[in-house]
């Protein structure tokens, strides 16, 4: 009988991405418990105590970020089209943590090393995508408000 193959080793980077990886199920879950989407589209992270955007106090326009947390929270309670509608980026970032964590644990099952993975073969043409979804998102939210 032929012994079983033996596992490549993985970097400890891959040990710890596993595990941090597990967070994002269990932050949308409890977000989506714990937390009503704010129905202004913007100020659901004052239910966890955080202050509202300054930047819209200032100077009158939402700050990049502003709808994410309403948009994941919606994501979370079952309302992709509700959340996509209210910042795009952050259902970007709900649907893509999601897909994340579905990856990482299909990869590492596979016996793979996602660290290594990550660092050799994602182009940095990501960052931009991701970047201009943001930049997107942003836009999308000061022209829905006017």
């Amino acid at each position: 009988m032929d012994p079983p193959p033996e596992t490549p080793e993985r970097t400890p980077e891959h040990q710890w991405l596993v595990r941090l990886v597990w967070a994002i199920p269990l932050v949308l879950g409890t977000l989506a418990v714990l937390l009503e989407p704010d129905p202004r589209g913007h100020g659901t992270h004052e239910q966890l105590g955080l202050p509202a955007c300054q930047a819209r106090e200032w100077l009158g326009v939402p700050c990049p970020g502003c709808g994410v947390t309403t948009a994941v929270v919606h994501l979370g309670h079952g309302h992709p089209l509700r959340s996509f509608v209210t910042q795009p980026f952050g259902f970007l970032i709900g649907a893509g943590g999601v897909f994340l964590f579905l990856w990482v644990l299909w990869t590492h099952h596979r016996g793979r090393d996602v660290w290594l993975i990550l660092m050799t073969r994602v182009p940095d043409h990501w960052v931009r995508v991701v970047l201009m979804a943001a930049l997107f998102g942003w836009v999308w939210r000061i022209v829905v408000e006017r």
